[in-house]
């Protein structure tokens, strides 16, 4: 079949597409227009020619969002599974929880899986609320259920980059992109083009298959959602007490000080509200951002639960920084020297952000996965294209490590009203002081910023 096509555009203006408002939330009317999910009748796969694809990815695709030369893959993939965890929810891979705690990662989950998701951390549904943070910074879309990204063609494998993206800005892409894969499926007779990957040949998890391309079919305006869409539905349909938030964070970069606040916030707030309220963190494959993100709220929700919530944790496996050699495998690295000596009770700072990271290291360690980079980086047989890429990968880690370190600081002075360390607010003040406003009263980023400038892995 030849690849001929339309060239009518989605009947919206430039002036209109910047006025586009997030996802309105459904009615229990529009949820009742929902098709069935993972049904082989509305969800089939079609074979499609290297001809059509071509046309498609430099022709027919020309909206804002889905545009010229980028695809529609599949979040979950064969190897994105890690099968050596202890609990598996089908349709919601890597799903964990660090012991102890109400807090919980997953990968990206199909709708299936955020209901099973939902069952498995509130089986009490509207007694124990959900505060669901979402740390994607990519656009994403639920076609029948399952969950889909928007990347670069020349980069499928590559979470598309938007640093400092706003809420609004990442959930006006969406709405966005939902219309123009309706156009796109509109056009071609109910047919989506998008992406998939076969299982590879060895390396474990996230290894690399070969990618394929197919007609998603059955594509219509009932089928396809917007993420916000998507948890509302579930919430309308299931009746938990489910709130979803968006806190869009760069894959593999330390968060923004603004994004420590809203998962701070949005933890207080749910416990204000309800003491029983459970966690759950999510980014595309539930590693990196989800790891950052349950860390943060394993470092919050010791310092809002009340005495009765928190057990006491072990520091005795926890190697604590002292002279030399450093130890690089427990991060002691001069960067991080240099802050512990910066912040009160900087050691011990240190050793507990240490223990907290040990015990979200399901998917990854953000402490012991600096070092690899270090080796690479320094080793002189690899091509320098490579240790360039190792060096710098290596850096944005080790500044993920060290904010993670000032963050402790941070909750232990302004949030843990338990620790010695505490200061209430100042009479008069606003507000409580949020970690950005934090480090620009303690002045720490006149070190801080050109000590990162210059990062190095020694």
């Amino acid at each position: 079949m030849g690849c001929s096509y339309s060239s009518r555009r989605i009947g919206t203006s430039a002036s209109t597409i910047v006025g586009v408002k997030p996802a309105a939330t459904p009615s229990t009317d529009a949820v009742m227009m929902v098709e069935p999910i993972d049904s082989e009748e509305h969800c089939k796969r079609a074979p499609v020619t290297a001809e059509e694809a071509s046309c498609i990815y430099r022709g027919a695709r020309d909206g804002r969002v889905l545009r010229k030369q980028t695809i529609l893959k599949a979040d979950h993939y064969p190897s994105s599974h890690n099968e050596l965890l202890p609990e598996q929810i089908s349709g919601a891979p890597n799903f964990r929880q660090p012991t102890d705690m109400p807090c919980f990662g997953t990968a990206a989950p199909t709708h299936d899986g955020l209901r099973a998701i939902c069952q498995r951390v509130a089986p009490k549904k509207q007694l124990q609320p959900i505060v669901w943070c979402n740390l994607r910074q990519e656009p994403c879309v639920y076609i029948h259920g399952r969950p889909f990204s928007v990347k670069e063609r020349d980069t499928p494998f590559k979470a598309m980059e938007n640093k400092g993206i706003q809420l609004s800005d990442v959930e006006q892409a969406e709405v966005l992109l939902k219309l123009e894969v309706i156009d796109e499926a509109r056009r071609f007779g109910g047919r989506l083009l998008v992406l998939d990957e076969s299982p590879p040949g060895e390396g474990g998890l996230c290894a690399k298959g070969s990618l394929f391309s197919y007609w998603e079919t059955n594509v219509n305006g009932a089928s396809v959602w917007t993420p916000r869409e998507m948890y509302e539905i579930v919430r309308l349909q299931e009746g938990y007490s489910l709130s979803y938030f968006r806190v869009p964070i760069t894959d593999e970069q330390a968060p923004h000080e603004e994004d420590f606040d809203a998962i701070v916030h949005h933890m207080q707030n749910g416990h204000t509200n309800d003491a029983n309220t459970v966690y759950v963190f999510n980014c595309a494959l539930g590693r990196g951002r989800t790891t950052t993100g349950l860390t943060i709220a394993c470092l919050t929700w010791r310092a809002i639960a009340t005495d009765a919530q928190v057990s006491s944790w072990d520091l005795s496996a926890v190697r604590r920084l002292s002279g030399e050699p450093a130890d690089y495998a427990w991060g002691e690295y001069a960067a991080v020297r240099t802050l512990t000596a910066m912040l009160p009770s900087g050691v011990d700072r240190k050793a507990f952000v240490d223990c907290v990271i040990d015990r979200c290291a399901h998917m990854q360690n953000l402490r012991a996965d600096i070092l690899p980079k270090k080796r690479d980086a320094d080793n002189g047989a690899l091509a320098a294209k490579k240790r360039d890429a190792a060096l710098s990968t290596g850096r944005k880690y080790l500044e993920r490590y060290l904010y993670l370190i000032l963050f402790n600081g941070y909750v232990c002075r302004n949030v843990d009203q338990k620790s010695s360390q505490y200061r209430p607010p100042q009479r008069g003040s606003k507000g409580p002081v949020g970690f950005k406003q934090w480090l620009d009263e303690q002045q720490i980023g006149e070190s801080l910023y050109p000590m990162l400038d210059g990062l190095t892995l020694e």
